[in-house]
């Protein structure tokens, strides 16, 4: 089974389930995965004229629910639905507490399957509004399950978005993912864990990635490209300075891993010899595609991500 690559996969899911009104809210506190409840959910009126929220023909969710959150650090939030629930989930992001007064921060249906998953940027100690909900044409529009949230260890950079530089055929990816590929919209790479180096459980963790691809996962010690990458193969190279290779795995569904929770091989430090003192390195993964797509290449890579050692 594919899971959400974050911090907040080490908490216990709290007994938070949601609000029918965005006027009050639920509050979360911390790291999820989160609870939550549409079964006795109404449709309102609150953010559904998003635009952000309008995808295949259709605006606005159905039955939804409320939450607000307080980001514990600074960086880039997920809030998925994937692998919590089997209801064809909606979600969306705002800015500042209770009934959307702006547009939103980010909102997806259907990001992978039925299931609904999102990315924003967050300042440590703001708060955020989460509305939950159905698609508005899924013929089920209420249900149970549970939703992940939190903040990815390490800063992704060279994402093949649009933000930075050009992908090499016009393939943009989603937000902060690599340039798409011939079964996405681009891979995707976190990092969970601690970046320590006496205390190393940091795993790297790629997702949306061709099914069954081989994946090499490589470290740094600069970025490529000022920053935003240089054309290679389908894809950008993110990672430049001095390379090395820490380890090829198969994917499953899409998704591999190598670090602390991957049981195999030596920790993310001991292999990228990270000194005992620290220091910044980059990481990113180098997939296989062998469909004809983009270049007459037979691969591609995710977003680059920036991570800070400590002692």
């Amino acid at each position: 089974m594919k899971r959400p690559l974050l911090l907040c996969l080490l908490a216990l899911a709290p007994m938070a389930r949601g609000s029918d009104s965005c006027t009050t809210p639920t509050p979360l506190s911390g790291l999820g995965p989160f609870a939550f409840d549409t079964t006795a959910a109404t449709t309102g009126a609150e953010g559904q004229g998003e635009a952000l929220c309008c995808t295949f023909a259709a605006c606005g969710f159905a039955s939804d629910v409320w939450f607000t959150w307080v980001a514990p650090r600074t960086g880039v939030a997920r809030m998925s639905t994937r692998g919590g629930t089997s209801l064809d989930t909606k979600i969306a992001a705002y800015a500042g507490t209770s009934c959307p007064s702006g547009p939103a921060l980010a909102c997806n249906d259907d990001f992978t399957t039925l299931q609904a998953d999102i990315f924003f940027d967050v300042v440590a100690g703001a708060t955020y509004t989460l509305q939950l909900g159905a698609s508005p044409t899924s013929p089920t529009t209420t249900g149970t399950g549970t939703f992940t949230l939190g903040v990815e260890a390490g800063q992704p950079f060279c994402a093949g978005d649009g933000s930075g530089t050009s992908c090499p055929c016009a393939n943009v990816g989603w937000y902060a993912h690599g340039c798409s590929h011939s079964q996405g919209t681009g891979a995707r790479l976190v990092a969970l864990g601690q970046a320590s180096v006496s205390q190393d459980t940091l795993t790297l963790e790629g997702t949306e990635m061709p099914a069954n691809a081989s994946a090499l996962y490589f470290q740094g010690t600069q970025a490529a490209g000022t920053g935003t990458g240089v054309p290679f193969g389908d894809g950008l190279l993110c990672v430049g300075g001095a390379r090395i290779r820490l380890g090829v795995r198969v994917c499953v569904l899409g998704a591999s891993r190598y670090g602390a929770s991957d049981g195999t091989g030596a920790s993310v430090s001991v292999r990228g010899q990270i000194p005992p003192a620290g220091g910044m390195r980059t990481y990113q993964v180098w997939f296989r595609d062998t469909a004809a797509f983009c270049t007459g290449a037979t691969f591609n890579l995710s977003n680059g991500l920036q991570i800070t050692w400590g002692a």
